[in-house]
């Protein structure tokens, strides 16, 4: 039975789907939970991960920990399954809309008509696999304790070691979880998500 941490910011409430998310997982899932590790947190997301990333590795001796955002909904052996995938960093598959339109947060670096490298999301990809990408968000998403010790060692960030909103263009930022993604690929960790298992993400309707 592998073990694992649990860990999420909250804005001081959560959603009853959620809730009931967490205690499945807690309650009916396969893999031990050694503890939660829940914290306030006001619009400076990256701040919240990254506190809970450091009592993770300096508080317990669980390999794994799971990252979920409190919008989010997601079946009880979800963490069993993203840990039997066996890779260091794995998400589920998860939507968001963009101009009214479902997309996956799974995305891709392609370039630019005008050389640069951006982020591309997929339009396609095969079913129940474990789907390798360049980047995913950190809303259902399992890492490794050694992935997270490498990130840190080559971000050489010490006040934001592993999540940081990035600067790409003047008044444009880039949310912290894609920056962890390639602080990810800088330290030679790859990054998967894992097309079967799925998570909602509670918007005006759920996203599924």
């Amino acid at each position: 039975m592998p073990d694992a941490v649990i860990g999420y910011v909250h804005p001081g409430t959560v959603r009853a789907e959620f809730a009931a998310s967490l205690l499945a997982v807690c309650l009916e899932g396969g893999t031990r939970i050694r503890t939660v590790i829940a914290l306030e947190s006001g619009p400076n997301i990256s701040t919240g991960r990254n506190l809970i990333v450091r009592e993770f590795l300096d508080g317990n001796l669980a390999p794994w920990l799971f990252m979920c955002d409190t919008d989010m909904s997601f079946a009880a052996d979800t963490v069993d399954r993203l840990i039997a995938a066996d890779r260091p960093v794995t998400g589920a598959l998860c939507f968001s809309l963009v101009n009214g339109e479902k997309h996956p947060t799974m995305y891709e670096l392609a370039e630019s008509p005008d050389g640069a490298l951006a982020f591309r999301r997929y339009i396609a990809w095969r079913k129940d696999s474990v789907t390798k990408v360049s980047a995913t968000g950190a809303a259902c998403l399992v890492m490794h304790r050694d992935a997270l010790l490498e990130v840190e060692k080559a971000s050489g960030d010490p006040a934001a070691p592993w999540f940081r909103e990035t600067a790409v263009a003047p008044l444009s930022l880039m949310g912290e979880d894609m920056t962890f993604c390639l602080r990810c690929a800088a330290a030679g960790i790859p990054v998967h998500v894992h097309t079967g298992v799925r998570a909602g993400h509670m918007k005006a309707t759920m996203l599924i």
